[in-house]
């Protein structure tokens, strides 16, 4: 076992957390369960982006009621296009042309990246 400094992140056993155990257990039944559950919920992030691409971005000030600039339209199209392609992982796609067109429209945001990074 490695000594890390105190403070710094220490990697876990993933495969020693109950969650592992719990998905491990019951794999049988998540599988046969799994696309009813979350299909809709996936293609609901396909369909969200998809609107979102065909619409202007907000305009600028405000978000929410929470005061603020609002999304500069290169945000907006690259936060659509990570949502579609959540979706279309979520529904065994693995087409890597989404995450990629919002990391080359945003490089800094952050989703993508990891999404396009894991795709590879």
């Amino acid at each position: 076992m490695e000594c890390y400094p105190q403070g710094i992140y220490r990697p876990r056993d993933a495969q020693a957390t109950a969650l592992y155990h719990l998905v491990e257990d019951n794999f049988d039944e998540l599988e046969r369960v799994w696309d009813d559950r979350y299909e809709k919920m996936f293609q609901s992030l396909v369909n969200s982006g998809q609107r979102a691409l065909k619409q202007p971005a907000p305009a600028e000030g405000g978000r929410g009621g929470r005061g603020g600039a609002g999304q500069s339209a290169r945000l907006w199209s690259a936060n659509a296009r990570y949502l579609i392609g959540l979706g279309c992982l979520g529904l065994g796609d693995t087409a890597k042309a989404e995450p990629a067109q919002a990391v080359e429209i945003c490089p800094d945001l952050l989703g993508a990246r990891t999404a396009l990074a894991a795709l590879k």
